[in-house]
């Protein structure tokens, strides 16, 4: 049900941007005039709200320039002839904003969030092993070891300016003053793992590999780690 009014909420915003960039009105800067600093289409006694346009001789997008209510407001793009955008400044009501933008903001707090909501996703991969003696950790580990499936796929990963593949650590437990560490393999966009795990390796904390595991088996690992918890 949550996946079906998410995917309804986000047809309507498509939806709501498709017909409003629609609406949006467009005009070539040679049929504007300006009076008292507000800028008009010429004949029209309302000020103008739209995208004022500039053009190279040759037909070519020169500017967009944005307006509401007869100010600039908004981004203004300059293109060179090639379409090649050579510099976007925001105007907030006529005056050009040298600050912070909101939307920079938002995407500053969406991604932190999003990090926020994966390391709490990779953390409760497993649970804890705090409370469990030497004995109960190393029957544990034997179960990881029984799930052994000795892929070499997973013994590597790769990754190129943030984006690729990479180990996160999701539980680390210590049997007879050993330190254990499970890693899922998962990909990475901008160095933001995305958290479906590709599969598992088990190592000791010196990276020596003890055992990979897969996802499928991984799951039904996990559930009789919760069983016997």
């Amino acid at each position: 049900m949550y996946k079906k009014n998410l995917f309804v909420l986000f047809f309507i915003f498509f939806i709501s941007n498709v017909v409003l960039a629609a609406t949006v009105r467009n005009i070539n800067i040679e049929q504007t005039e300006v009076k008292n600093e507000v800028l008009y289409v010429a004949g029209e006694n309302e000020p103008f709200t739209g995208i004022v346009q500039k053009f190279y001789e040759n037909g070519k997008l020169k500017e967009e320039i944005p307006y509401t209510n007869g100010v600039i407001n908004g981004h203004h793009i300059q293109y060179s002839e090639n379409g090649k955008v050579l510099k976007k400044t925001f105007y907030d009501n006529g005056m050009e904003y040298k600050g912070v933008l909101a939307e920079t903001i938002a995407l500053i707090i969406a991604v932190i969030a999003i990090v926020i909501l994966i390391a709490v996703k990779i953390m409760r991969t497993l649970p804890s092993f705090k409370m469990l003696d030497d004995y109960q950790k190393e029957r544990i580990l034997k179960r990881f070891i029984e799930y052994d499936n000795g892929d070499e796929n997973l013994y590597s990963s790769y990754r190129l300016n943030g984006c690729g593949t990479g180990f996160y650590t999701v539980r680390t437990f210590t049997v007879y003053n050993e330190k254990i560490r499970v890693c899922a393999k998962m990909i990475s966009v901008f160095f933001i793992p995305i958290p479906f795990a590709l599969g598992y390796l088990v190592c000791y904390d010196n990276k020596k590999i003890i055992c990979s595991v897969s996802k499928e088996h991984f799951k039904i690992l996990k559930k009789e780690i919760e069983e016997e918890l």
